[in-house]
């Protein structure tokens, strides 16, 4: 399996449960009015790329993306709002289509426009870099990746303040990506400050700031912390069950012993030829029936992740009741894979 094609598997699952930010598609790239009959066939081109790309046809699309950007950059210049939305357009093409060296390469091209035309620290920009930063992830740029991130977290922060939530949206970028580089210690203090943000401004009942420590809980794990981790467990199953009407937090090994049919996933050809091993978290939500309702990543390699979601929907359980009455519940299903 070549790099592409791991990259296109890693994304795909990656979109599941990263904090990805991504740019309005296919924005207008110049206004009505008067216009010469360049600029014209810019946007008939433009219009032809979003009708094919509402019909699925992503590699059909690149081809008119890509002429209407010459044509914004002939008319309008290579510096120009109209090439910089064009790019960016084209993009957002290459993406769908599954050519993410192309899509970082529209993406940087992006960029550097946008900073001469809005300066190096416009917030406009943050939701460029984290999408430039995870492709530069996928076509295995680690060190430009980390980059990006980091720098869209400079400028919210410069933008909001340090305590913002938008701060703690920026860093989760950061804390998941060296967590699928196999660095999940280095996103432990990473959650933690994002914990003290959301601590101040948790969300409706809790669930901003349970998200965090639900993705905090998981580094921990994959560091090997399993005190800290109970702890955190402890708390997050506090914080659920102050939520009326929510689902019963139940532990790991309580909700594995209610299982009744359990399936366990394959493990992945494209995992093995890359050495990938190690654990998957997958949160989910038993309804009275004993079925799986709902069912997240919470982390995990990539490549091992699309696999155990889909075994995680196919398990069954026995129904919990509680005072005699069948009631929901949720927890965290782990799946290990060890290489031989």
């Amino acid at each position: 399996m070549n790099k592409i094609q791991v990259g296109s598997k890693i994304l795909s699952v990656a979109v599941m449960w990263i904090t990805l930010w991504t740019s309005a598609f296919f924005a207008q790239t110049a206004p009505a009015g008067q216009s010469s009959p360049a600029a014209e066939d810019a946007r008939t081109l433009n219009a032809q790329a979003v009708r094919l790309y509402k019909e699925g046809k992503y590699q059909e699309a690149i081809q008119p993306a890509k002429r209407a950007l010459e044509l914004w950059e002939k008319e309008r210049g290579k510096e120009s709002e109209q090439a910089a939305t064009a790019a960016l357009n084209l993009a957002e093409v290459y993406k769908a289509a599954k050519d993410f060296e192309g899509a970082e390469n529209a993406y940087h091209r992006t960029l550097k426009i946008k900073e001469k035309l809005l300066g190096a620290d416009s917030p406009e920009l943050c939701k460029l870099l984290i999408n430039l930063g995870w492709m530069q992830h996928v076509i295995s740029h680690a060190t430009e990746a980390e980059g990006s991130f980091k720098r869209a977290i400079a400028i919210k922060e410069k933008q909001r303040g340090a305590d913002h939530p938008d701060v703690a949206d920026a860093l989760s970028n950061l804390a998941t990506f060296y967590q699928k580089m196999g660095k999940p210690k280095n996103s432990l203090g990473i959650y933690q400050r994002m914990i003290a943000i959301r601590e101040k401004s948790p969300g409706p009942e809790n669930r901003d700031l349970i998200e965090v420590l639900d993705q905090c809980h998981c580094a921990l794990k994959q560091s090997g912390k399993q005190a800290e981790a109970s702890e955190m467990g402890e708390r997050i199953a506090k914080l659920e069950g102050s939520i009326k009407g929510a689902p019963v937090p139940v532990s790991g090994g309580v909700l594995q012993g209610f299982a009744i049919h359990k399936p366990q996933p394959p493990y992945p050809q494209a995992a093995k030829a890359e050495r990938v091993s190690g654990a998957v978290y997958i949160k989910v939500v038993i309804d009275e029936q004993g079925n799986v309702a709902e069912a997240k990543v919470l982390c995990g390699a990539d490549l091992l992740a699309a696999v155990s979601l889909e075994a995680a929907r196919q398990w069954r359980f026995s129904p919990t009741q509680l005072n005699g009455v069948a009631v929901k519940v949720q927890g965290v299903l782990t799946f290990n894979f060890t290489l031989q």
